[in-house]
């Protein structure tokens, strides 16, 4: 396990302390020759982490810059960011995105929401959200548009309503880095939460989240920087129906498995894109993309 004295002001642990992971991710891509989000944001938080006394590299085992698992890890903010951005463009008037699981992640500041009627809303638990307070600006609203940054227990019936989600307008809910944490009746009672909550209101919305494939909850319990922060990836998504069958009234839309992500436009030529494309290609002879992770979309 990691040394907690490498933590300095941060309290996070466990699963909770993975939003590091994702942070530096996006901070080495900004030094990247080809930088595929340039979340400059990121860079910035992650100096101010580094100033308070936490050490990246002693408490994660990671913090290479221009990695595969950064460049990945930017890829599918960048995806997120991008399905994010054309939910809003579908949807122009008043709507919602319900960010959760929010973390250390600028996306409320990259992602071009504001408007008359929009809300966005940050959740995630108490002490990230006070972290996050510490080392973060919040988005500054323009007229018409509301920001909110919440703490409430998402995997408690009730959290919703406790919280006035407001439910006269088109939502969107977005969760990256989220549903490999928790465990399958969490994901699937955090889902019927969701769609049953605003269904019964009479909207309609879409879910957009990535999602771990057996092969690689596999691997990442083995080695690497989860097992020095003594956590583990409890769910696996292995098949898109898995979904439907579980939630009612939730519809598959799309999905992109490993190669598909690989593929994506966003991700920027040159010598670690030429790389990592072949590796996905090697593996669609063998194995289903979706088997090591993928990005899904659903409606309900």
């Amino acid at each position: 396990m990691a040394n907690d004295d490498h933590k300095g002001n941060v309290k996070l642990t466990g699963a909770q302390e993975t939003l590091m992971l994702t942070l530096i991710a996006r901070a080495n891509d900004t030094e990247a020759a080809r930088p595929i989000l340039n979340d400059t944001h990121a860079a910035s938080v992650v100096k101010q982490v580094q100033d308070s006394g936490y050490n990246f590299r002693e408490r994660l085992n990671y913090g290479a810059r221009g990695s595969p698992v950064s460049a990945f890890i930017s890829l599918r903010t960048r995806i997120l960011d991008l399905k994010t951005q054309g939910f809003l463009a579908a949807h122009p008037g008043r709507a919602t995105v319900l960010h959760l699981a929010c973390g250390l992640d600028s996306r409320s500041l990259r992602v071009r929401w504001q408007g008359e009627g929009r809300l966005w809303i940050d959740v995630d638990k108490q002490d990230v959200i006070e972290l996050r307070r510490q080392v973060m600006a919040d988005p500054s609203p323009e007229s018409g548009s509301e920001y909110r940054l919440i703490d409430p227990s998402i995997t408690e019936e009730g959290w919703l309503e406790n919280c006035q989600i407001p439910s006269d307008r088109p939502v969107l809910v977005v969760m990256e880095g989220l549903t490999m944490y928790l465990a399958p009746d969490e994901v699937y009672g955090l889902l019927r939460q969701v769609t049953s909550y605003f269904l019964d209101r009479g909207v309609h919305g879409e879910v957009y989240f990535d999602a771990a494939g057996i092969l690689l909850v596999n691997i990442a319990n083995a080695v690497g920087a989860l097992k020095s922060l003594g956590t583990t990836l409890k769910w696996a998504l292995r098949d898109h129906t898995e979904l439907e069958k579980e939630v009612p009234g939730l519809k598959f839309q799309d999905g992109m498995g490993f190669s598909d992500i690989i593929k994506h436009d966003a991700f920027k030529a040159g010598p670690l894109g030429m790389i990592m494309r072949n590796i996905a290609y090697g593996l669609t002879f063998f194995l289903p993309s979706t088997w090591l992770v993928g990005i899904y979309s659903y409606a309900f």
